[in-house]
């Protein structure tokens, strides 16, 4: 809601090849979570990049 804040802690970074992002997609079953996903390891000569970077954290509180 308006004036909220959602404090998260983050349970797990790694990197995965840019078309094997299943990881990202697991249920983490009980919990609140965000996925963050980005880009890592750009290649100039392909235009691509090499990794994602896959990011997961959990609902620690609301205030």
């Amino acid at each position: 809601m308006l004036g909220q804040q959602y404090i998260y802690e983050v349970q797990s970074s790694r990197t995965a090849r840019p078309y094997s992002t299943n990881f990202a997609f697991q249920s983490l079953q009980d919990h609140s979570y965000l996925t963050l996903i980005t880009c890592q390891g750009y290649v100039p000569y392909s235009n691509t990049y090499s990794f994602r970077r896959i990011v997961r954290a959990v609902l620690v509180d609301v205030k």
